[in-house]
């Protein structure tokens, strides 16, 4: 076969010359036979192309090896002596990739090579050409050949499996009687009928093995195979090990560039990328309201705007500022505003994305921000919430990730190479929970506080919220901002433009065309006081009951001076409320006397008192109103020390934190419970007294809720006329 593929694969002239190499040397006659010792017989691949020069080329030790030698007597038989490839090389120049082929096994099996030295010989004639040619042979063989043993293994395994499966499906047979035994695989649901000898000569499926064993003849003998366990399957992960290490050899290289490659991906995502927003388009105008908040950043503004006037003088940018104020007043609006006026970019945050699983995170990402900030300066760096890592930090804290985080931005801010142009505002509602370390001066120069607008306020952030929505014909927005005003107060920024968002959604559920004053009512309703609970149905006593309760909290409340007027009441439970509610309106007062706390302590009991005088009895609905006066009556004993006949000069900051470490004794602490009773004691008693006097009222007020389940405070001032104070919030509330 070798023959027959070189033929087919070397040129013509290659191919004639190996025929001609390869054909046997003459060795029959006595010619041949009587060239006995020193005499040379001419080489059978020498002269057969007709080239002298091939003779030349022939080993000296090659001679006479085609005829018997050493007084063989013309036997005709082949004497191999031990010839080494050295020996015949010695002296002659090795041609290319000779070694190579030479070291190839297949060369011993050349039909044309009877003795060693001829082997060496042929193939030191042979062309580079025709060796690689031969290697390339050799190779495609060894392949076949392996190609060959894996097809009949697998033809031989496929065939003992085929038989396997026809023997069990020929020997498949519901109706066999002569049987000798009967072997039940129960956990397959299939028996093998056996005869005397052993073999099989049937087999059938069943259901349920009662029924089979009933169905079998009791004569007979019933075996039962239980499952046994083969490890054939740890055999064959044992046999694919080798594999798979060939498989890892082979695939190592390229998963370590893999591996490389997703780590610096992760390396990559690591480094968090903050907001940044290079075209801030609000402006100052924008922000309705914080008329002094305002000022005070205009200087920022143009400290950022006009660095030189102030760097001439020797001034210096102040580092932060801190803005503090509730949820919803505008404190982000106001840093963005900043960053519009000075047309600087904005790179904003929350002060919870430094804080993650692993340590070290938040100063990496503190020590990013500031690197971006760098990058675009002059720029405006906000930091929302910041007391998420600046808060207090205790000898007892340890080493955590907000202490990390937070000795990280104290760095930052100290540690500007070049602080030009760059100003962090900073934005919390507890500033009071804030470390030194980041309130002092040189960090945060400048404390801006925020409080929630007044009614003046309130009209212009109405003014800004209501000019995208359709509002009613015959409307103009100055009334409908201050009607807006005066049903939204105490209320932020956020809240009166959530009210206005959900009076356009309500407008839209009831398919109007523009939205109307009925509809911020409605907002109003279902913003602050929280949705109606449809699913709870009180009882004719229960709401009758609820009524006298929320009856007894307005008649109260109306009739002293000092107490928040009350804008609406109702039966009916919304939101936390599993009863009824009562709304106040409040007022903007900033000192309260012992007075006002005495007369709303009066007010909150008035449920309590009208359900002890007219069902001679309490129910849990008072529960919430007595939590609250026992709380104001702690904090006016404790906190503001109002009672210095009792206690003396005293006073204590109501903290949870700081509940265990009292800084006063027991002696101290039951004077201030006897205390505390009796303030209880006399705002309970005071309530008795006015409730006296208005029983007719509150009869009225609790039979108008009985019958409507919701009364304004118009439909109130009908019932109660003026109160004893009518403040003007409370007069343009009526009026709106």
């Amino acid at each position: 076969m070798l023959r027959r593929r070189l033929n087919g694969f070397l040129p013509p002239v290659l191919a004639a010359n190996r025929l001609c190499a390869t054909s046997p040397p003459p060795s029959s006659g006595p010619k041949a036979n009587g060239n006995v010792g020193g005499s040379k017989a001419p080489h059978a691949s020498g002269p057969g192309n007709g080239n002298p020069s091939a003779e030349k080329k022939l080993p000296p030790d090659s001679a006479g090896e085609g005829s018997g030698a050493s007084g063989t007597g013309g036997t005709g038989q082949v004497k191999k002596p031990g010839v080494r490839a050295a020996d015949v090389l010695k002296g002659k120049p090795v041609p290319k990739s000779f070694e190579a082929f030479y070291k190839r096994t297949f060369l011993a099996r050349l039909p044309i090579a009877r003795t060693p030295s001829q082997a060496v010989a042929q193939a030191y004639e042979m062309s580079p050409e025709e060796r690689i040619l031969l290697l390339e042979i050799d190779v495609m063989e060894r392949r076949n050949g392996q190609m060959r043993l894996f097809l009949f293994l697998t033809t031989l395994l496929g065939g003992v499996v085929g038989l396997r499966y026809y023997l069990a499906m020929r020997s498949f047979n519901e109706d066999v009687s002569d049987y000798a035994t009967v072997v039940v695989d129960v956990p397959n649901h299939r028996a093998a009928y056996l005869n005397s000898n052993g073999r099989l000569i049937g087999s059938r499926n069943f259901i349920d093995y009662r029924a089979f064993e009933a169905e079998c003849d009791p004569s007979k003998d019933v075996l039962v195979s239980f499952p046994t366990y083969y490890p054939w399957v740890p055999m064959m992960l044992l046999c694919l090990l080798p594999l798979l290490a060939l498989l890892h050899t082979s695939y190592s290289g390229s998963g370590k560039v893999i591996a490389q490659i997703a780590k610096s991906e992760a390396m990559e995502k690591s480094r968090f990328n903050f907001k940044r927003e290079t075209s801030i388009m609000t402006r100052l105008d924008d922000v309705a309201g914080l008329t002094e908040a305002k000022h005070e950043v205009i200087e920022v503004i143009d400290f950022l705007k006009n660095p030189e006037r102030y760097r001439r003088l020797g001034a210096k940018l102040p580092k932060g500022v801190l803005l503090d104020g509730p949820p919803g007043v505008g404190k982000t609006l106001l840093a963005k505003a900043v960053a519009g006026e000075a047309m600087v970019p904005f790179v904003s945050c929350s002060g919870s994305e430094f804080e993650e699983v692993y340590v070290g995170v938040g100063a990496q990402r503190v020590r990013e921000l500031f690197k971006q900030a760098h990058q675009c300066k002059p720029c405006v760096v906000f930091v929302d919430e910041i007391d998420a890592f600046g808060r207090k930090r205790k000898s007892d804290s340890g080493g955590g990730s907000s202490r990390g985080t937070l000795n990280a931005f104290l760095s930052e801010l100290d540690g500007f190479k070049d602080a030009t142009g760059i100003i962090v505002l900073a934005a919390t509602n507890r500033a009071d929970i804030l470390d030194n370390a980041l309130t002092r001066s040189g960090r945060f120069d400048r404390k801006i506080t925020l409080e929630k607008p007044t009614l003046k306020d309130r009209v212009a952030i109405a003014k800004v919220h209501l000019k995208p929505l359709v509002l009613e014909p015959g409307t103009t927005l100055d009334s409908t901002s201050e009607a807006v005003a005066a049903l939204t107060p105490g209320c932020s920024g956020a809240d009166i433009f959530n009210i206005c968002n959900e009076a356009a959604i309500q407008a839209a559920r009831e398919s109007k065309e523009y939205v109307a004053l009925p509809h911020f009512h409605k907002a109003v309703e279902r913003i602050l006081m929280g949705l109606e609970k449809s699913a709870v149905k009180l009882s004719a006593s229960e709401r009758e009951r609820v009524a006298y309760h929320e009856a007894g909290h307005v008649v109260l409340s109306w009739f002293q001076e000092l107490t928040d007027p009350v804008i609406k009441t109702t039966i009916v439970p919304r939101g936390s409320h599993t009863t009824g509610s009562t709304q106040r309106l409040p007022q903007t007062i900033y000192i309260s006397t012992q007075e006002r706390l005495m007369q709303n302590m009066i007010a909150r009991f008035g449920g309590f008192v009208v359900e002890q005088h007219f069902f001679n009895d309490i129910s849990s609905t008072a529960a919430e109103d007595l939590q609250n006066i026992t709380n104001m009556a702690r904090q006016v004993i404790c906190t503001y020390g109002m009672d210095p006949e009792s206690i003396g000069h005293f006073g204590y900051e109501l903290d949870s934190d700081t509940a265990i470490q009292k800084p006063f004794g027991p002696a101290k602490e039951d004077a201030l419970d006897r205390s505390i009773q009796h303030l209880l004691d006399a705002a309970l008693l005071e309530a008795q007294k006015l409730l006296a006097k208005h029983l007719t009222e509150v009869r009225v007020v609790a039979g108008m809720l009985v019958k409507q389940e919701t009364l304004t405070a118009q439909d109130l001032w009908l019932l109660l006329g003026d109160r004893p104070n009518m403040t003007k919030e409370f007069r343009s509330y009526l009026e709106n």
